[in-house]
């Protein structure tokens, strides 16, 4: 890892901290009767606050260790940069084209493309494992947030349209 990379993951530290501390003016949700506890609006920004700050001190913790043992070679590094490089720019060009592609093909299809898309760039190549959990992810998310939670996603147009009143 570089100086800038351990610079930016304690910036990371830093701003998880300073977005948890905003997160605590959220007002708490309504008393749920059946589990007993509150969860509202203030739960799931905290816990993924605090999620994203545990991963980042792992992060942290691992780029301190390699460090004492020496890292390793500086020619296949730079080339495990490169790569990185060009599956980042994939990735993020692939995050535009889902947020701009699910109003015409629907959240379903869309998602399900995305998954795949972002499988492939993390270097998977078995396709039943690919096309197996981009339908369940496609799926889950649209049962969980569509059906129980009443998110309204964009459905698409024409037959995808169709497919998306089908399931949801």
């Amino acid at each position: 890892m570089t100086k800038g990379e351990k610079a930016m993951n304690l910036v990371l530290l830093c701003a998880w901290i300073v977005f948890f501390l905003e997160a605590q003016r959220i007002p708490p949700g309504l008393m749920i009767e059946s589990v007993r506890r509150e969860v509202g609006a203030d739960f799931w920004p905290k816990a993924l606050l605090i999620m994203l700050f545990i991963l980042t001190a792992i992060l942290n913790f691992k780029c301190f260790l390699h460090k004492r043992d020496g890292g390793g070679s500086g020619e296949s590094a730079a080339d495990a940069e490169k790569e990185r490089w060009w599956n980042f720019l994939f990735l993020v060009l692939s995050i535009i084209v889902y947020l701009h592609v699910q109003y015409v093909i629907g959240f379903i299809t869309s998602t399900f493309l995305f998954v795949l898309s972002i499988i492939l760039i993390l270097g998977y190549r078995k396709k039943v494992f690919m096309i197996g959990i981009s339908i369940v992810i496609a799926f889950l998310f649209a049962v969980v947030f569509g059906k129980f939670l009443g998110v309204p996603f964009p459905r698409g147009y024409g037959l995808f349209r169709s497919f998306e009143y089908l399931v949801y």
